[in-house]
């Protein structure tokens, strides 16, 4: 590895492999968490479930098996609101919240 130097400071190779790495990664974390949705339905699919992403869940006169009041949901949801805690360890795996909690 060879050793740069610009003016009076000398830089090694892994420096810059690091700094473009960082760079990148710092790209892909400000697009995920700028996205709304990740996932979208595929148009063979039931039209309950409509869009996933980071914060938020889109469903269509959705009822979840494990719900005792039966609602239809409609319309996106953020996972931390009231409506969504009935059926939240369905959507969030478990390992994922206790990262939260």
């Amino acid at each position: 590895m060879g050793i740069f130097r610009f003016g009076n400071a000398e830089y090694s190779a892994n420096f810059f492999v690091a700094s473009i790495c960082m760079f990148l990664s710092t790209l892909c974390c400000i697009s995920a968490f700028a996205t709304p949705y990740w996932t979208r339905r595929y148009s063979n699919t039931p039209k309950d479930f409509q869009n996933i992403g980071l914060w938020e869940l889109c469903l269509y006169k959705y009822r979840h098996y494990k719900d005792d009041l039966q609602i239809p949901y409609t319309g996106c949801f953020w996972f931390w609101t009231n409506e969504m805690y009935r059926f939240r360890d369905w959507i969030i795996p478990s390992k994922i919240l206790e990262i939260f909690y």
